[in-house]
């Protein structure tokens, strides 16, 4: 019994123990947030300003100091040299540099502080520019390190293969900068972040980078190119720092060195109830971020708020306007610059960003004027629209555009350009003159109808892209001579969908740049609910408007008319639409008559820049009101009940129906 006993506690405890053991062998040594190597100027302690550094102790306790024994090549210790904080600086033109016994090897983040004005030649690898933080061996071998080129630029990497990311220039500017190296063994993923933002990644190997016994500051390992600057800092991690872990010790350090803050980055945007929110990633040494408004693209921005948090709903606002916004950093040392900007526009907008519109190219026809307004001085402003959605040029040398009634090829050497736009027109110096736009391309071999097989062809006359438009519902029918163009709105329906189409934002259309949104309520009106055809006087011919939105809608001075050449009826001041509501005016109100037999009634805004609405009806029966259904779809029936004013009726179903089909 004793020795049974015995042996289960002997079991016992050995299986704790391997266990214990299995656990040690897999926790690191130090703590993830914690340095195994830190150099900070401001704990050297002994050495009065102004006189070489011989040593720079590890303030991490470890062991790793960096040292120089040739008195001539040591660099010097600053006080007060860095946002009030003192420096090591070293000298190109004395050779100085430090040396230390390499901490890392393979999961590492490497966090340094330095300035300078320098930097040494040009290239693409960390072993080519002035030493920051190096152990970098000669050959292809198993090392890393980072460097400043002459124009300013960081570049950091790992060898075997040898990959660097290199960040943009001006960073020998002599303001203090902060960079992270950071690695991942297992993937072999290098990042390289610069004053916070993250400068780009690279692929490197996956073995232990053990080629190097030594790291320098201020110099390569191989003892050349050498720094002119100063390093107040350097922090060594022996695994890749999580984002929050880097971007708080960046913070710190951002703080300590009086160092401008990161640009914030992420901003987003998103509506609700009306109300723009945007939110944003927190950016390195931020203390405060401005938020900033302006209601055209290129500003000028004005802050509207002071916020400590990375999220801001803006509750001034008008939900029918289109604003754009930027946010910038703020902390004791002053603000970053602005973030990229970001606007409502697409959010109020029922319209794609343009696009491809098929798999065949890149090209897209994005705008038609098949038929334009008449003009009183004469001119032409027919023309056809290309863009290009790559981010770089297409050769159009010899494609075509082809319809049943017009042709045209386009000459050798005809480039579009990376998003650029393309106009090409019956009559060029027509175009030309009324937009002011240039290298109109023409003209073209006949004209565009009412209703063509617009086709795209390369240049061996392959067909890339073919729209069948027309000027008959479901295209939009408000391109018929009316002013407006037809623009590809929603291209991934592809450009032979009429979904993928809608009428230009305004009369005249936009050649050579991409169509606008201009917001707007009156967007929200639409025309709901007709009668045209009545032989009772008794019941009169009426137009029902619907306001789908949640908001009430003055309609005030915009016009209804079958003729857009005439104003025929212009809704009278003081006419309010309440929210999902509805008004109806009856041909004693308009003044005249619907075509019985069928025709096309137009809601025009109050200026006349937009047709809002424009329906198109055939001949109705006798006393049968044919609307949406439901109120404010896009489909059009005949109802069972004329409801002016109010809800449209359920849908009249005939005695006869069509009950079988057989097709090929």
């Amino acid at each position: 019994m004793e020795h049974s006993t015995l042996r289960s506690k002997f079991i016992a405890f050995w299986q704790a123990a391997i266990a214990l053991s299995f656990l040690m062998s897999h926790l690191p040594l130090f703590a993830a947030s914690t340095p195994i190597a830190w150099f900070k100027a401001d704990a050297i302690t002994g050495t009065a300003s102004g006189a070489t550094l011989q040593t720079w102790t590890d303030a991490s306790g470890n062991g790793f100091n960096a040292t120089q024994s040739n008195a001539s090549q040591r660099p010097t210790y600053l006080t007060n040299a860095m946002g009030g904080q003192p420096v090591v600086r070293f000298n190109n033109a004395s050779s100085t540099s430090l040396a230390l016994n390499r901490p890392v090897q393979d999961d590492f983040t490497i966090v340094c502080v330095f300035q300078s004005t320098q930097g040494l030649n040009s290239g693409t690898l960390y072993y080519q520019g002035a030493g920051l933080v190096n152990a970098e061996v000669g050959g292809v071998v198993d090392d890393f390190g980072t460097c400043l080129f002459a124009n300013g630029s960081i570049c950091g990497g790992t060898g075997n293969p040898d990959v660097g990311i290199n960040s943009s220039a001006g960073y020998n500017d002599g303001h203090p900068h902060i960079f992270s190296l950071e690695r991942v063994r297992a993937t072999g993923l290098v990042s390289l972040y610069v004053d916070g933002l993250l400068v780009g990644t690279a692929a490197g190997g996956t073995q232990s980078l053990t080629s190097p016994g030594k790291v320098f500051f201020g110099a390569q390992q191989t003892a050349i190119y050498y720094l002119t600057g100063d390093i107040a800092e350097v922090q060594f991690y022996t695994n890749a720092l999580s984002a929050a872990d880097r971007q708080t010790t960046e913070s710190d350090l951002f703080q300590k060195y009086n160092i401008v803050p990161a640009v914030p980055t992420g901003l987003y945007l998103r509506m609700a109830n009306g109300q723009p929110i945007l939110n944003w990633s927190a950016a390195s040494g931020a203390v405060n971020y401005y938020v900033k408004r302006a209601t055209t693209a290129g500003g000028p921005f004005t802050i509207i708020a002071t916020n400590t948090d990375t999220a801001f709903r803006d509750t001034t606002a008008s939900a029918n306007n289109i604003y754009y916004y930027v946010v910038s950093s703020i902390n004791g040392a002053g603000e970053s610059a602005d973030s990229m900007p970001i606007s409502t526009l697409a959010l109020l907008s029922t319209h794609d960003n343009l696009g491809p519109s098929a798999r065949t190219t890149p090209i897209i026809i994005s705008e038609i004027m098949y038929k334009p307004a008449a003009r009183a001085d004469g001119k032409n402003s027919e023309f056809i629209e290309l863009y290009n959605s790559n981010p770089w040029f297409h050769d159009l040398s010899g494609y075509q555009l082809i319809c049943a009634d017009m042709s045209y090829t386009f000459p050798p050497n005809t480039v579009i350009s990376s998003n650029g736009f393309l106009v090409v027109a019956a009559v060029p110096g027509d175009v030309e003159n009324i937009y002011g736009v240039t290298n109109v391309l023409g003209p073209y071999t006949g004209s565009l109808k009412k209703a063509e097989t617009l086709q795209l062809l390369d240049e061996h006359g392959a067909i890339l892209l073919t729209v069948p438009y027309s000027n008959l519902q479901p295209w939009p029918v408000a391109a018929d001579g009316e002013g407006h163009s037809i623009v590809l709105s929603n291209p991934t329906y592809g450009e032979g969908d009429p979904r993928a189409w809608d009428i230009s934002d305004v009369i005249g259309g936009s050649p050579g740049r991409a169509d606008t949104f201009t917001p707007s309520p009156l967007r929200n009106v639409v025309i709901n609910e007709i009668l045209s055809h009545t032989e009772n006087p008794a019941v009169p011919q009426f137009v029902e408007l619907y306001n789908h939105s949640a908001q009430s809608n003055d309609v005030s001075g915009c016009i209804l008319t079958d003729d857009v050449t005439t104003n025929k009826f212009i809704i009278p001041t003081g006419t309010v639409i309440p929210p999902a509501g509805f008004i109806a005016f009856t041909q004693s109100q308009f003044n005249f008559t619907l075509a019985a037999a069928g025709g096309t009634l137009y809601f025009i805004k109050p200026d006349g820049s937009r047709i809002l609405d424009a329906v198109q009806y055939g001949a109705q029966a006798d006393g049968i009101s044919f609307g949406r259904w439901p109120d404010g779809a896009n489909d059009f029936y005949a109802f069972t009940t004329n409801t002016p004013g109010t809800n449209n009726s359920s849908i009249a179903i005939g005695n006869v129906v069509i009950n079988e089909l057989m097709y090929d």
